[in-house]
């Protein structure tokens, strides 16, 4: 009986988390991913997309975790990540105070695709792939972006959709930053 009246803390103070946008810049060493998402997971927070890219320097990746935090503990987590041997920098910033750009991927049914060529161009999607039974449709743009082209197709010919996370051009930094002088 005690228990219906227990309270998750985590949910009662969730509106109190917000997105953030945590960049890692590092040597791609196996074990990096994991250790940066042991910081993250400690303590439950929720990673909302996860996104490695290699840059162009040798062995030189870039992380991109989107993570809902409260706005207390980010200079916490940065300073931990940035004790990692690998890690070369890391910044953050709130998702709201930039463009995340995303990938979206939509399968759809190949007998449909009469009805949807001809919007496209409005959406600024183009057919990527025509497989036999299927063609995938590909927009890049911002989550609201992706959701409008997704509730135009949306129906029984969407056989499948999904998003991947992009870098966000804040976090794109010179190469003179990449490392910290002694």
């Amino acid at each position: 009986m005690h228990q219906k009246f227990k309270i998750d803390m985590k949910k009662a103070t969730h509106h109190l988390f917000k997105k953030h946008i945590i960049t890692v810049y590092a040597d791609d060493k196996k074990g990096l991913l994991n250790q940066l998402l042991m910081i993250i997971n400690r303590k439950s927070y929720e990673v909302c997309s996860l996104n490695v890219s290699r840059t162009d320097m040798h062995d030189v990746v870039i992380i991109a975790l989107e993570v809902m935090l409260p706005p207390a503990d980010v200079y916490f987590i940065i300073q931990k990540m940035n004790n990692i041997i690998e890690v070369y920098k890391t910044i953050s910033h709130l998702a709201e105070e930039t463009q995340l750009l995303r990938i979206g991927q939509y399968r759809v049914a190949k007998d449909h695709l009469s009805q949807v060529v001809y919007s496209l161009h409005r959406y600024g999607a183009t057919i990527t792939e025509i497989l036999d039974d299927s063609f995938i449709i590909q927009r890049t743009g911002t989550a609201y972006d992706l959701n409008e082209l997704l509730n135009f197709l949306d129906g029984e010919h969407l056989l499948s959709y999904c998003s991947s996370a992009l870098i966000s051009g804040r976090s794109l930094i010179s190469v003179d930053e990449y490392f910290v002088s002694a």
